[in-house]
Formats: C-alpha cells, structure tokens, sequence
C-alpha cells in the first residue's frame, strides 16, 4: 500500500511537471512560417507586437554577444531563444537582413580650389606615380592631402556603402587590396590605396520578440 501511495506521488509530480512546462515546439515551429508576425504576436504574446531593428557602421567587432547572434545566425525567419527574462521565457525571429558591401581605402584628397585644376591633375598624376614606386602612402599623405588631417594615417577605416561619395564608392569596388588609382568626385582629385578587399557585408538586421510566461 505503501510503495503504491509513493509510486502515484511521483506519477502526480510528474505531471504537474509536464504540465507547468508546456510543449512550445509547435508554437514556434507557426512563430517561424507565420507570414504575419503582427497577428500570430497579438494572439500568443505576453507583450505588444514591435519590430526592433539592429544596425552596425564602422565598427562591426563592438556588440554585445546577444547583438552578434543577431547579426551572424543562418538566416531570416531563424528562431533565437529562449532568454530568460523576469517572468518572461523571449523568442527572438530575424524577419530581414540587409547587406552592404564594407570597404576600407586610404585617401589623398586635392583641393582644386586651394590648387587649381592644373595643378590638382599633375599632382595627383606624380604622388600616384610616387606611390606605386615607394608604397608610402601615409607620408604622402601627411605632405599632400588638403583635408587638414595630419597627425592620422591616411586610412579611412572600415566604412559601409553609403557613407562616402558614391562615384568614390564605386571606384574603390572595381579595385583590390593594395591597387592604388586616381578618382575625382564633386569635391576634388583623390589618389586613392585599397586596403582591404571589399566585403559583402550585413548592414541591418530586423527582428520581433515573442513574450511568453515561463
């Protein structure tokens, strides 16, 4: 009688175990497919449907871990979860992801308004010249280059399409790393160095959070 009364408290404890952590697998499998988030968030969520969106411009490395699983999961309609938050289990689903290509150049910006257009012409044909010869990009930099910046090297960083001039973009995607070549833009003549190959990169991502009770 004993072993029998023990044997049905464990049954029940069991399930209330079950019961108190509920199957969410087809639940989220409908989070993952569903084509209208805004519905399926108003009808499960504990919290108001709101699309969060997470971007990165110069810097890519500076995230936080969570930032960084956002960023570098598999896809769009990936599930990422569950965060334990307050009374809360939170599932995240990446809805879209836009890529742009990163680029990273050293510039010689001339000013043909300092300089004049002859001069701008021959000169950026002789530091273009020196360039290929020597490889020293910065300290013609520092000599030359009219934007006043002279205590920095001459690199421009990693910066995201759309952030320069785009026929300077465009140029310095028809080039590799460690070409050197000669653009104008609305601004003047450039002697320009590719630093790194440009990379395809993802430039936002947008995402929705699911609330459900632990």
């Amino acid at each position: 009688m004993q072993l029998k009364l023990i044997f049905l408290l464990k049954t029940t404890l069991l399930s209330i175990v079950v019961f108190a952590q509920p199957d969410r697998t087809a639940l989220l499998a409908e989070f993952s497919s569903t084509k209208n988030d805004s519905l399926f968030i108003s009808k499960h969520s504990k919290e108001p449907y709101r699309e969060f969106s997470l971007s990165r411009y110069h810097f890519p490395e500076v995230f936080s871990p969570l930032d960084s699983i956002i960023f570098f999961n598999n896809g769009t309609e990936k599930i990422i979860g569950p965060l334990h938050i307050g009374s809360h289990l939170i599932y995240l689903k990446i809805t879209a992801i836009d890529s742009l290509f990163r680029m990273r150049a050293g510039n010689i910006w001339l000013n043909p308004e300092k300089r004049g257009e002859d001069e701008v012409n021959k000169l950026a044909e002789d530091i273009l010249k020196t360039v290929k010869r020597t490889g020293d990009f910065d300290a013609m930099s520092k000599e030359y280059s009219d934007d006043g910046n002279t205590k920095y090297e001459a690199d421009l960083g990693w910066i995201f399409q759309g952030v320069w001039v785009k026929e300077f973009e465009n140029e310095i995607l028809k080039h590799k790393k460690g070409e050197y070549f000669i653009t104008s833009t609305m601004y003047g003549k450039h002697v320009v160095k590719i630093i790194e190959n440009a990379v395809l990169d993802r430039f936002e991502v947008r995402y929705v959070l699911l609330y459900l009770d632990k």
